[in-house]
């Protein structure tokens, strides 16, 4: 089945070999000034675009072992929330722009790395979907929020867009030889708060005299024994300059390998990239080739140990003789193992094999010529591919406890995700002699073509066995324009419309079009604020945009589809003012935004049919919600000399949503057993139990407040979302040293500690035949039996966390001046502020079941440049 999936993109393979090997010499063109923004159509000037538009370089971005690019934007943009998915290496984040415009649909910017949009799904369920891209080889990063140019990429820019542009070099550059390295161990940071060993026999001598009998003469710490210090390096080796002075070129090498603080967990990168920019007849054609591969190879800890670890009876040694690997195992008194106790952590994570491993090419060429004859007006063609690979196997051998039942269990999975991509366009910018202005304006059509194929097999030494294949084509076609007219610098009018066409949507919703608009003002250039020293930047802006989201990977992978299904609709509004003083030394912006979705996209479980037992699910539409909010950037220069620089910088996002209706009759949507979606209520509401207390405040056992009826109620309580989150870095240059750091967080936020309410009861301790731990903090609450739904477990998870601090010291030119040299020390992670109990206060979705926590990572790095 692998060699069936990998034959038929082999075309795509052939097809970059051959535009490599056609490439020869030509005349080089310089690079762009660094003030303006590359878009996927072309180079725009920053104060030409109707928002205030940050773009970070490498400098500005985080700093350490970074294995992801998401890692670099955490706490670094106003208004883009980074979560990490675990502290597992190659987990990824999931970015969320304010509150995000959809519930089950994406959420995260669209990507255009180099023009081109990538994919938001990835063929590894482990990986992030553009976990390939070496961060090492990074030039710019820009978040387009709310500008009306973002129309043109269509409906999945709803939530925002993140240009990333890719290290060049020009026409002008010398050979030049970079080599970077960090390395670093990971700690884990905190231990979650269960019984130690001694705890743990006064809580059975006291409470279970009975199953004293039960008690090993062990002092086991389950938390050592599956947690290590991790040892990671990262190395990266690039080589740039101008073949023959007339053809820039940049090839880069990055070498990865990351070690998870959990045991066995590990990811391992190897990537290559390659970008070629000549030009030739004096500039007017342009050819731009990126050509980038990726190896990547996860081996997946099963997190399952984690709470096991903690369950686990402190008392019991780790190993025993036995034929189950030599791993100490409840027995029945049949010898076999006990599949109702408590599995032994140790075993889940070196017995049991997960590998993932995923190959990915991405490529493009982009042919552009400006006419001789109107420079001004250029034609551009652009051919784009992605082709993924994955392979993802769990073995779990016969000798292996927790599936001595199954005598062994083994389950592979086969994908691939591959798309190519055609469009055309023409790009004209025109000055104009009246009124001192300009006339810019992209007209085009694209035809992109994506095909996933998976085959799962799943089997057993009992002789089970189950095999599942699918296939998913689509096409998608777009035709999209834009325009933007300045007069004298002052007045900018933007506008972009989109339509696109998605075969895989209903025949009845299968085209839609977006459509934006903004201005801008600059008021410095008027008269009278003539003469205002003190005022270096003056804007205004505004802009209103209405989006078509064709979610297709969430639209088609339910088990029944919905003939009437419409996509959802998504209208942003936004206003704001950006200002700088005495020559921007302070700076900074404020920005109200106001966002709709209609038609809400659903999913609604189906009683099961035909008397087959499993339900089937259905995607429908449903109702909608609004999200507000404000956001601030502030910058100062604090000291400005020779010797000494000193900067700071903050950014601010208060945030709001709201249900806004639901179908008549509607009142509750569930997803999951605590969430719902509630006309009134803030979207990603908790769903729980209100919690009654004594006199003396201690919780009652099974005492929940009661409706009308006198039976236990649920409410709609607090949200998963934060009101409020923050940003704050600093930046000092002291002749050759350098320490910077980035303090992050939310307040308001919410979570649910599912773990803790699983743990925190006496009853947990006692199950026949063995003994389990239980949460350190159970005497708190005096439970006997877990209250799982209970709003005594909902804490605030408010917090504030040192992203990294980092010192720096450039050595400067060694080797007789051929090569310079820059060291630096980071730590991240180095501390947390919060009062919520659990490991960690960042849950994706809000729910902490027991999750990967993150890690304490100390790193130094080198970088030498010849």
């Amino acid at each position: 089945m692998k060699q069936f999936l990998r034959s038929k993109n082999g075309s795509v393979r052939s097809g970059v070999a051959a535009f490599s090997f056609a490439l020869v010499s030509f005349t080089a063109f310089a690079q762009p000034p660094v003030d303006t923004l590359q878009t996927g159509y072309g180079r725009r000037l920053l104060t030409e675009i109707t928002e205030n538009t940050m773009q970070l370089k490498p400098e500005n971005l985080n700093k350490g072992l970074i294995s992801t690019t998401e890692q670099l934007l955490a706490g670094q943009v106003a208004g883009l929330r980074v979560i990490p998915n675990a502290g597992a290496p190659g987990a990824g984040a999931q970015m969320i722009l304010r509150s995000g415009t959809s519930i089950f649909g994406s959420i995260a910017p669209l990507v255009v790395l180099d023009g081109v949009p990538l994919e938001p799904t990835s063929a590894s369920d482990h990986n992030s979907s553009f976990s390939f891209l070496n961060p090492n080889d990074i030039a710019t990063i820009t978040l387009l929020k709310d500008a009306a140019s973002m129309a043109i990429y269509g409906g999945r820019a709803a939530n925002g867009v993140l240009l990333i542009t890719t290290k060049q070099a020009n026409k002008t550059s010398n050979l030049k030889l970079d080599y970077t390295t960090t390395a670093g161990i990971s700690v884990l940071r905190k231990k979650a708060d269960v019984l130690s060993s001694g705890e743990f026999r006064e809580m059975v001598q006291r409470d279970f005299p009975e199953q004293e009998h039960l008690l090993g003469k062990y002092d086991t710490d389950w938390q050592d024994v599956i947690f290590r210090n991790a040892f990671s390096h990262d190395q990266n080796l690039s080589l740039s300059g101008a073949l023959f002075k007339a053809v820039p070129f940049r090839v880069s090498y990055g070498y990865l390998n990351q070690n998870g603080i959990l045991k066995t967990s590990q990811a391992k990168r190897n990537s290559l990239a390659l970008s070629l920019n000549p030009s030739f007849l004096q500039d007017h054609l342009r050819l731009n080739v990126y050509l980038r591969k990726a190896d990547e190879y996860t081996r997946i800890a099963d997190k399952y140990a984690i709470t096991q670890a903690w369950a686990f009876d402190p008392t019991q040694p780790v190993y025993q003789d036995n034929r189950y690997g030599g791993y100490f195992t409840y027995l029945r008194p049949n010898g076999e193992p006990n599949d109702n106790a408590t599995t032994n952590p140790l075993s889940l994570l070196e017995q049991g094999l997960h590998e993932d491993e995923t190959s990915n090419l991405l490529g493009q060429v982009h042919l552009q010529y400006k006419l001789h004859f109107l420079p001004s007006l250029s034609v551009n063609i652009r051919y784009a591919f992605q082709d993924q690979q994955n392979d993802f196997t769990l073995q779990r051998p016969a000798e292996m406890a927790s599936v001595a039942w199954l005598k062994g269990w083994l389950q592979t999975r086969d994908r691939s995700i591959n798309w190519k991509k055609k469009e055309a366009f023409l790009s004209l910018d025109q000055p104009l002699g009246m009124l001192q202005s300009k006339l810019q304006v992209v007209l085009g059509a694209s035809v992109k073509d994506h095909e996933q194929e998976q085959y799962n097999l799943s089997s057993s030494g009992r002789g089970s066995f189950s095999e599942f294949y699918y296939m998913i084509s689509n096409n998608y076609t777009s035709v999209f324009g834009q325009a933007a007219f300045s007069v004298k610098g002052k007045y900018l009018l933007e506008a972009a419309l989109t339509r696109e066409q998605s075969s895989l949507l209903p025949a009845t919703d299968r085209t839609f079009v977006m459509g934006s608009g903004g201005v801008s003002w600059n008021l410095l250039k008027e008269s009278f604020l003539a003469g205002k020293s003190n005022l270096s930047q003056l804007k205004l802006y505004a802009n209103y945009s209405s989006y078509g989201k064709p979610d297709n990977s969430s639209l088609v992978m339910t088990s029944m589809f919905n003939s009437e299904l419409k996509v959802e609709r998504t209208n942003k509004w936004n206003a704001g003012l950006t200002w700088g003083i005495r020559g921007n030394r302070l700076s900074g912006d404020l920005n109200y935004y106001r966002t709709s979705t209609k038609d809400m996209l659903i999913i609604i479980t189906l009683p099961p049919i035909n008397g087959f037992p499993n339900s089937n699910t259905l995607k429908a539409n449903n109702g909608g919600f609004l999200t507000s909010g404000l956001e601030t950037n502030l910058r100062y220069q604090l000291i400005s000399r020779p010797d000494l620089n000193w900067s700071i910088g903050t950014n601010l996002n208060y945030l709001k949503s709201e249900v806004s209706d639901f179908r008549k009759g509607s009142q509750l949507y569930h997803y999951g057993d605590e969430l719902v979606l509630s006309p009134g209520k803030p979207i990603n509401s908790f769903y729980l139990y209100e919690q009654l207390y004594d006199s003396h405040g201690k919780p009652i056992e099974k005492g929940y407040k009661k409706d009308v009826r006198g039976y236990d109620e649920k409410q709609v309580m607090r949200t998963v979302d934060p009101s409020l989150v923050f940003g704050l870095n600093s930046e000092i240059n002291y002749r050759k040293l350098s320490a910077d750091f980035l303090l992050r967080g939310s307040l308001g936020n919410n979570v649910f500690n599912y773990a803790e309410a699983y743990r925190n009861a006496l009853y947990m301790a006692s199950n026949g035949g063995y003994m389990e731990n239980i949460s350190g903090k159970y005497t708190e609450s005096g439970f006997n039996i877990p209250q799982l739904h209970s709003n005594y477990f909902l804490e605030k998870a408010s917090f504030a966390r040192l992203e990294y601090l980092q010192l720096g010291y450039n050595v400067g030119n060694i080797w007789r001046d051929r090569a310079a040299l820059k060291l630096n020390a980071t730590v991240q992670n180095a501390f947390v502020i919060t009062k919520y109990k659990g490991q960690d206060p960042e849950v994706t979705g809000g729910i902490d079941r027991g999750q990967y926590p993150q890690p304490r990572t100390f790193s130094v790095g080198l970088n030498l440049s010849i």
